[in-house]
Formats: structure tokens, C-alpha cells, sequence
């Protein structure tokens, strides 16, 4: 007699499922994934991009450039995802909520000092606000891996 009842049918069903669990259970417990060194550098260009952007005299060049850099952040998380198999997305307790805090509080302050510079006519404290833009990243990024994912340093 052949097994055609309901428990046979069950069994291929959760044996079509099966693979997945480990998979899953795998990266639910795996370390965070690293990102390369270029990483934070890169995206400090991209931050540095966007912040300087305000002194870019035309606004089809200056939105162009907004767009160039968002369009950077999106390649960057492509490129880590597709080296590491996993997001860089997951943030790490309050240490590491603080420095994204920081962070992101600096980047928006930035951000109003270059506007406001082009509005008064100092180009250059906008140019000054974008090199920060870069430093902030470029400096926090590290730190915040280090909070996020102790253990060896480095990327690939």
C-alpha cells in the first residue's frame, strides 16, 4: 500500500521547508557582518557630498550631485551585502544608538551650516561644512563597528 494520506504530504512539505530553517537559524545567531575599510571612507564622500552640495552655484548641478550621492549610498550597501551575504542594518544597544545619534545630529547641523553659508555668500564655510560631513562618518563609522561587532578588526 502506498503512503498518499495526509501525513505524506506533510512530511514532503516540511521537507520542502527544512533547508531553510538552518539558514535562517544561521544568520539569526551569525556575528554582524563587517564592512570592507573602503566603507565608511566612501561613504564619508558620499556624506561630504550632500552636506557641500548647498554650495554648488546651479541648482541642476547641485541636484544632480544630491543625487549622484544617494545613489552612491544605495551601490555601497549593494557592494557590502553582496561580499558579506548580510546588511550592515543591525544596530548595537544604546552605545551604538548613541553614536548614530551623534552622527546623525552632526550631519543635519552640517547640513545647516552649508545652507546657511550659501545663503550668506561664504561658499567656502559651505565647501568646510562638507569636509566635516566626510571627517564625521569617516571617523564615527569605525568607532560604531567597533561598538556593534567586538572581536578582530578589519574587512575584506
Amino acid at each position: 500500500m502506498e503512503n498518499e494520506g495526509p501525513a505524506a504530504g506533510g512530511a514532503s512539505a516540511a521537507a520542502d521547508t527544512a533547508p531553510e530553517a538552518p539558514r535562517h537559524d544561521r544568520d539569526a545567531h551569525a556575528p554582524p557582518a563587517r564592512p570592507p575599510r573602503w566603507y565608511y571612507p566612501a561613504l564619508g564622500v558620499v556624506t561630504g557630498v550632500v552636506v557641500a552640495a548647498p554650495a554648488v552655484p546651479s541648482s541642476g548641478t547641485r541636484a544632480l550631485a544630491v543625487v549622484g550621492a544617494v545613489a552612491g549610498l544605495v551601490l555601497l550597501e549593494r557592494a557590502h551585502r553582496a561580499g558579506a551575504g548580510r546588511s550592515l542594518t543591525r544596530t548595537a544597544g544604546t552605545v551604538g544608538r548613541a553614536i548614530l545619534a551623534v552622527a546623525g545630529t552632526g550631519v543635519l547641523a552640517l547640513l545647516a551650516v552649508s545652507i546657511a553659508a550659501d545663503i550668506t555668500g561664504n561658499e567656502g564655510w559651505a565647501v568646510l561644512s562638507g569636509v566635516g560631513g566626510f571627517l564625521l562618518m569617516a571617523l564615527l563609522g569605525p568607532l560604531y563597528e567597533r561598538v556593534r561587532a567586538p572581536g578582530p578588526r578589519g574587512g575584506p
